[in-house]
């Protein structure tokens, strides 16, 4: 089937559901107390072969999916790259301490000062650009993939 790559995002959070379900019952039904030796335990219907079955179908599919992603997201890589970069950036510098001014020691009387190269105003700006940038790569990737279409071949997910 033919969909854009922003849908074949949302079909693989789906596939990635699908495999979860499957293997969920799978360990839900496997091991199952009886009462007797040779009874046959109520498994609600899952059948753990076909379960099995199903759920290294699923996972190839989502080998071969991700695959297809990987190929045709290979004009914005670059961007993809940059932009996780540009996110971790952002998140470092809210990690960096900006105090500055005077403090008083716990249990002192002497009061300290504290000094910051960066002060909370540049720490602002700096996560203020990245965010900015993060926007502008994001919404070029999103463009990006609500018009690149892909190929898939058809999956059962149940």
């Amino acid at each position: 089937m033919k969909m854009s790559l922003a849908v074949a995002l949302v079909f693989k959070k789906r596939l990635i559901e699908a495999i979860g379900t499957v293997g969920g019952n799978i360990q839900t039904y496997n091991s199952m107390v009886v009462q007797e030796k040779d009874e046959v335990p109520d498994r609600d219907g899952v059948d753990i072969d076909k379960a099995m079955a199903k759920r290294a179908e699923l996972k190839t599919a989502l080998i071969n999916l991700k695959l297809l992603l990987w190929k045709a997201s290979e004009p914005i890589r670059g961007k993809i790259l940059l932009l996780a970069e540009l996110k971790d950036d952002a998140v470092y510098y809210g990690s960096i301490p900006v105090t500055y001014g005077p403090v008083k020691g716990y249990g002192e009387e002497k009061w300290a000062f504290n000094t910051a190269v960066i002060r909370k105003v540049n720490q602002t700006k700096l996560i203020n650009d990245c965010k900015a940038q993060i926007d502008k790569i994001q919404s070029e990737i999103e463009s990006y993939n609500h018009v690149t279409e892909i190929v898939i071949p058809d999956i059962e997910l149940n």
